[in-house]
């Protein structure tokens, strides 16, 4: 077996977000809570309500450092909005607007989405990066101590707004928790691998891409660190483990089907509340397609652990991760 560790290191370095990309969305980050923490309570001042105590707390893939190089769109950073109050005394999206017209003239585009306010920045006229900022219950003052997410946008019907419990915080703490800092190291990597992955082989629009956050669930689910024998990581082997259990999480629902295709059912179910399946969105397409693509990438990763040439490796991984990973 070739040892290509130094390749998937130089492909990490490509995808990962440079000092300077970071620095950007934290001070994005840090002007809008500047801005939220001086206009908020003018706003509901002028209401005639007293404002509720709130705080920000850094959460998604920037929290966990498990973010990459978007090949589409802007970069983006999670920002939680948390207001110490009884979720049942506010309204989840009359909360969000309060939100969102704080900010109204920040940038050009400040919109009210399902589960969060969006700041989009651009430059030259193109999409760079925004900021979503979930606004929240933190839990203080309800009585189960749970923190609550304001879902819902303006004309939404009914079934689509409210308030669905949501902790962020719990989540991090139950995906990385279970980790040495090696270990935490290399599963940040593999993370980052397979979002670069699913960003070369899955259309960006619509449902049919993976979420990201279900591919970094279930890395949890699988992830088991591999090193080689002088210490060094072996990323490519902890790389086959997760998309060989991935893999064999998934069930046939129907192995003829019409005109004999075998179709697939795949649940990938968030640990924490509201143990939501993070592929619910998907259709039986969709999943067909995401189970080919995936025994597609394991058979370049288990032609690449046996083969010997470095080369041919690189070259073979380059058609499953895209021209990122380095070329020899």
């Amino acid at each position: 077996m070739a040892n290509i560790q130094r390749h998937f290191d130089a492909f990490h370095r490509n995808i990962r977000l440079s000092r300077e990309e970071t620095r950007t969305l934290q001070q994005k980050r840090d002007i809008i809570c500047n801005k939220l923490e001086v206009r908020l309570p003018r706003m509901f001042e002028e209401a005639d309500m007293e404002c509720p105590r709130f705080g920000f707390r850094d959460q998604g893939s920037y929290e966990m450092k498990t973010g990459t190089i978007p090949l589409f769109g802007g970069f983006d950073i999670d920002l939680g909005t948390y207001f110490e109050i009884d979720h049942n005394d506010y309204d989840p999206v009359g909360l969000k607007r309060v939100v969102h017209d704080a900010l109204k003239g920040h940038t050009k585009e400040v919109t009210i989405r399902r589960p969060c306010v969006t700041v989009q920045y651009q430059h030259a006229g193109e999409p760079a990066y925004h900021v979503d900022i979930a606004v929240y219950a933190d839990g203080s003052q309800c009585r189960d101590g749970l923190p609550r997410l304001a879902m819902g946008k303006d004309r939404s019907g009914e079934n689509y707004c409210g308030w669905q419990v949501s902790d962020a915080m719990a989540l991090r703490s139950e995906i990385l928790g279970a980790y040495s800092r090696e270990e935490l190291t290399q599963f940040r990597h593999v993370v980052k691998y397979l979002k670069r992955w699913k960003d070369v082989r899955f259309k960006p629009q619509g449902n049919g891409a993976p979420r990201g956050i279900a591919l970094t669930v279930a890395c949890s689910q699988h992830f088991t660190a591999e090193f080689f024998r002088d210490g060094t990581p072996d990323d490519l082997g902890a790389l086959i483990q997760v998309v060989s259990g991935l893999l064999e999480s998934f069930t046939v629902r129907n192995a003829s089907g019409l005109f004999g295709a075998t179709s697939y059912d795949v649940q990938i179910t968030l640990p924490v509340e509201p143990y939501s399946d993070l592929c619910e969105r998907m259709t039986s397409q969709q999943v067909e397609q995401f189970y080919k693509q995936l025994e597609s990438l394991y058979d370049v990763l288990d032609t690449v652990r046996r083969g010997r040439s470095q080369e041919k490796a690189c070259q073979r991984l380059r058609r499953v991760f895209g021209t990122s990973f380095p070329c020899l």
